[in-house]
């Protein structure tokens, strides 16, 4: 999709108006520097300096602005000024579906979400209060269009937002925007729990769009679910055997509220999970004014979740992950042209690759950032990309044919007829993949990628075989290679899409084989400091001395310090099990100790029936939701502001005769 087809700067140029600000002048060439640097990777103003290099201007059509440039104008912007570049995203939407990008008259759902962006310490406007997610941040709202990913509306709020807070009038506008840019067909939305609310049910109905919006369990909820007959589940198709489906109706919102159908999906808890212990089915609601079947529109509102992968795009595909100002009006700006560079990203993999959905970074991976040195000879430039290991020279011919044809620059293709001869260049020269004939003249069969993974392992490997090879081929791929191409006439298309695939495969496990051996190393680390604490407790006075509260003050230190948790405390029973004293509590910020608590017995029965059956700890990830420690809720958990909870058992002489709590 070009910039210039869709006239981006002069909408720049037109519609937003700085005023007398610092950052006023030349508004269509430092938006266009921004949204450029996104789509070259850029999450923050100082990465737009590498569109300075070379002649990258030439390139782009138009003048780059250096980052000191493009913070004034940032700063230069405010409310108001959002709002114009509001606008402009919206006549892009509009002029990007006209030239062919847009639904036309097919129904078009859209899926509104939000998502936290963090941020660190307390010099950005709108982001230093805590979000639902207990850390620092904003928390826009996002709407995009369900199997294109086209963004339609994006809307920043402070950190501390409820996820509806201003979600009605945000579902208007985007409503309103959708059909402005030529949606002609119905449009429907699918939103998660956080919607739930009446505003936004109102909202949709006075649009005239139907909705089906994820239900938060309460008590109303339960008594609905429980109504429904056992011959009224059906079964559905699901990654875990057992889920069902059923129907009911259900007035939400108030008595005055219209009905809705309540459709729930329940499903057998994961098995070896703890919930398998607590419930026969975990439940899971939504309430929709939609017609249709009852299993169909349960599926299709669980289809919502790939917004997920439209706001991971948005975070790590170009920037918004990063809020680069502390000025909010600027941060404001900043997912505006964000979105603009993510749109059009879909709108190029769309028209112009024929692709539904490629993700920014893969695009830009494949097709902007290919790998590979370029070289130029004769004012012609080639992209050298990678080295293909076959004796037949009639081969090596037509695969080269095959990537000149399809790719510009042409990709070079470097031969070698034997296996010692491609181990001796992949010795002294560097390549970015390997295409590789498992039979030559000096080796045959997986001996040959094991030689060469052995020589090159960085480098990703593409099987070239014949189709009465195939099995061995398969094979090839079970044992380290990334994929395979069968001989003969070659497609260039083909080959060029599984080359990037081959790369892309290799890197990513190359990054997991890194986190799978950090995770290890941690966890050996980890292993070693519990050993080193245990092995300075039993060596420490306190335990040797004899003295019970010496011992206590001495374990429940060594707990804190090495589990890493704020407190630690021992508590015993008495004889007669009635009740049980805090005999240590230590809280590490102050490293201060106290004790002499006492808990009588029958106020907490579930709590010490728990413990009796218990082997070696009680664990609760949540103890105000867990039904084994909530009995501890005013008594400890709340005033110590606890969530997790591990006790383990002391035991004597096979008795349990107190706890160390964590």
């Amino acid at each position: 999709m070009s910039f210039l087809a869709l006239g981006l700067r002069e909408l720049f140029d037109t519609h937003i108006d700085l005023g007398d600000s610092a950052g006023r002048a030349n508004v269509g060439l430092k938006a266009m520097t921004l949204v450029h640097s996104a789509l070259a990777g850029g999450d923050s103003i100082d990465d737009a300096d590498m569109l300075r290099a070379g002649a990258t201007a030439a390139v782009l059509g138009h003048a780059v602005r250096a980052p000191s440039t493009l913070g004034t104008f940032l700063r230069s912007f405010t409310w108001g000024h959002a709002r114009q570049l509001d606008k402009v995203a919206g006549l892009v939407l509009g002029r990007a579906w006209a030239a062919g990008a847009g639904p036309g008259d097919a129904p078009v759902t859209i899926d509104v979400d939000s998502t936290i962006c963090e941020t660190y310490g307390l010099a950005k406007q709108g982001g230093t209060k805590f979000t639902y997610t207990h850390v620092r941040g904003y928390h826009p709202l996002i709407a995009a269009v369900a199997g294109t990913g086209d963004i339609v509306h994006c809307r920043l709020r402070g950190g501390n937002a409820n996820t509806t807070r201003g979600a009605a009038g945000f579902l208007t506008e985007t409503f309103n925007r959708a059909r402005t840019a030529g949606a002609c067909g119905p449009l429907t939305l699918r939103a998660d729990s956080g919607f739930y609310s009446g505003t936004v049910a109102a909202a949709c109905r006075q649009a005239g769009v139907p909705f089906s919006i994820t239900v938060k369990l309460n008590k109303a909820i339960h008594k609905a679910v429980a109504a429904i007959g056992d011959d009224e589940w059906t079964p559905i198709p699901y990654f875990i055997d057992g889920a069902d489906v059923a129907e009911t109706v259900y007035r939400p919102f108030g008595a005055k509220a219209p009905q809705v159908r309540l459709i729930v999906r329940r499903v057998k808890p994961t098995p070896g999970s703890q919930l398998e212990l607590l419930v026969n089915y975990a439940y899971h609601p939504l309430i929709t004014d939609r017609a249709g079947d009852t299993v169909e529109l349960e599926a299709e509102h669980r289809r919502h979740a790939v917004i997920e992968d439209v706001i991971r795009d948005l975070k790590y595909g170009v920037g918004l992950n990063h809020l680069p100002s502390g000025r909010f009006a600027a941060n404001t700006a900043w997912p505006g042209l964000n979105v603009i560079a993510h749109n059009l990203a879909r709108w190029t993999s769309r028209l112009g690759l024929q692709e539904t959905v490629i993700a920014t970074d893969t695009l830009r991976r494949h097709h902007l950032h290919l790998p590979g040195r370029i070289t130029r000879s004769a004012r012609r430039y080639t992209l050298h990309l990678p080295i293909a290991i076959q004796d037949n020279p009639q081969e090596i011919a037509l695969l080269r044919e095959a990537l000149t044809n399809f790719t510009n620059p042409p990709i070079l293709v470097e031969h070698a007829d034997r296996l010692s001869v491609a181990l001796s260049y992949l010795a002294v020269r560097r390549f970015d993949a390997i295409l590789l004939d498992l039979n030559l003249p000096d080796s045959a069969g997986l001996d040959t990628l094991a030689r060469v993974q052995a020589q090159a392992p960085e480098l990703p490997v593409v099987i070239l075989t014949d189709l009465n090879a195939e099995p061995l081929a398969i094979l090839a791929v079970q044992n380290g290679a990334q994929d395979y191409v069968l001989k003969g006439p070659y497609n260039g298309g083909a080959i060029y899409r599984s080359l990037c695939t081959a790369v892309e495969r290799k890197r990513l496990m190359m990054d997991l084989n890194e986190r799978i051996a950090g995770q290890e190393s941690r966890r050996v680390s980890l292993f070693e400091e519990y050993q080193a604490g245990l092995l300075e407790l039993t060596q420490s006075k306190a335990i040797i001395s004899g003295e019970l509260h010496l011992a206590a003050q001495a374990i429940t230190e060594t707990a804190s310090h090495v589990l890493a948790v704020e407190r630690a405390s021992i508590w015993l029973f008495r004889e007669d099990r009635s009740t049980i004293q805090l005999e240590d509590l230590y809280g590490a910020s102050s490293c201060l100790h106290s004790a002499g608590a006492v808990l009588h017995a029958d106020q907490f029965p579930s709590y010490l029936q728990a413990l009796d059956r218990e082997e070696h700890a009680l664990a609760a990830l949540d103890a105000h939701l867990d039904p084994r420690p909530r009995e501890l809720l005013s008594s400890s958990l709340t005033p110590l502001g606890s969530g997790a909870r591990l006790d383990a058992l002391i035991r004597h002489r096979g008795k349990t005769v107190g706890v160390l709590c964590h």
